[in-house]
């Protein structure tokens, strides 16, 4: 890359930067609001159920399990965050997603928590007031 400038013209420009979008949109001198967020999700040993388990309710946090190959999925957490490079689940979150299992998933206590994820989500806020998180 030279480090030139030229000037590009165009119908549409995609920014498909996901988390990023509010940066790279600065960058062209936009401005897009961008509410970040993070969901933690655990994965346990065991294939739990056969069949998705949904609390059936509106979204909130430690309301699914989904079983995938010879693992479940449990989640998730919703936390509004500043930073999307920040990618570890945090400890509190983990703590909350287990008690939240069991009360949907009795006897959970008897599996084995492998892993403890995060990923991320991106709200566009487009005219109206978009609640944080879900």
């Amino acid at each position: 890359m030279s480090g030139d400038k030229i000037n590009i013209e165009c119908q549409m420009i995609i920014n498909a930067a996901g988390a990023w979008a509010k940066e790279v949109a600065a960058l062209a001198g936009l401005e897009v609001n961008v509410i970040k967020d993070k969901g933690t999700l655990v994965a346990y040993n065991h294939r739990l159920t056969n069949t998705i388990v949904n609390r059936l309710r509106t979204p909130g946090d430690g309301d699914i399990f989904v079983p995938h190959g010879t693992i479940t999925i449990f989640g998730t957490t919703s936390v509004t965050v500043d930073d999307p490079n920040c990618t570890k689940p945090g400890h509190g979150e983990v703590r909350e997603l287990i008690e939240l299992g069991k009360q949907m998933m009795p006897g959970l206590d008897d599996y084995r928590l492998i892993r403890a994820f995060a990923v991320y989500v991106h709200f566009i806020k487009k005219g109206i007031l978009v609640e944080e998180g879900r």
